[in-house]
């Protein structure tokens, strides 16, 4: 690039003499309150044509971004309903089948007091002391063992209100009940028990 040597009068107004921190002129440095009292400086600097002012930027800011770590969400472990006291697997799926048979269409709080029936009797003493010696019972309920309901939606729910009733949920539906029978059914031996409550359309006994 080609450079001339020019002479120009620098006209620096006092007001800006408070705002230059250094100004060099052909080589040497003026203080700021010098600049600001000169009229007229003879600047005999080598200038390069077409020169523009540089900027410095400094090259070593790095912006790092940090990762963020967010725990995800922690689902709930689905509760697991295991056989509890003195009741087997077996005698669960027998009560479960029993649930399903005589009370799949009715409400669960129903279906829980249907499996308090059984359970009731078993403690009695009166009964047989499990569950599928209960629903084995003449004139009791059924075969169980015949019954297979597993292609059946709703079994999925008797299994699950089984174990609950195991482990005591629905116990005070009916409390004390041993014996329900549908609502519109009628007869002497039930017209002698104690009634408990109607619950949906069953009616529960003593």
């Amino acid at each position: 690039m080609n450079t001339k040597r020019i002479i120009r009068p620098l006209q620096v107004l006092p007001a800006l003499g408070a705002l230059i921190a250094t100004t060099v002129i052909g080589g040497s440095a003026i203080g700021a309150n010098d600049a600001a009292n000169a009229s007229t400086v003879e600047d005999t600097t080598s200038v390069e044509i077409g020169m523009v002012p540089q900027v410095t930027v400094a090259h070593n800011i790095e912006f790092v971004s940090q990762p963020v770590e967010q725990p995800l969400p922690v689902e709930p472990e689905p509760e697991v309903l295991a056989a509890s006291g003195d009741h087997s697997e077996a005698d669960i799926l027998c009560l479960a089948k029993i649930i399903h048979h005589e009370s799949a269409n009715q409400p669960e709080h129903v279906q829980l007091a249907v499996a308090s029936v059984v359970l009731n009797r078993v403690e009695s003493g009166r009964f047989a002391p499990t569950i599928c010696g209960v629903a084995l019972q003449p004139k009791q309920f059924f075969n169980v063992h015949a019954y297979r309901p597993f292609g059946d939606p709703r079994w999925e729910t008797s299994q699950r209100l089984a174990r609950e009733a195991v482990q005591g949920k629905g116990r005070d539906h009916a409390p004390g009940a041993l014996f329900f029978r549908s609502a519109g059914y009628q007869s002497s031996f039930f017209r002698s028990r104690p009634h408990i409550a109607r619950l949906g359309d069953l009616d529960f006994h003593k």
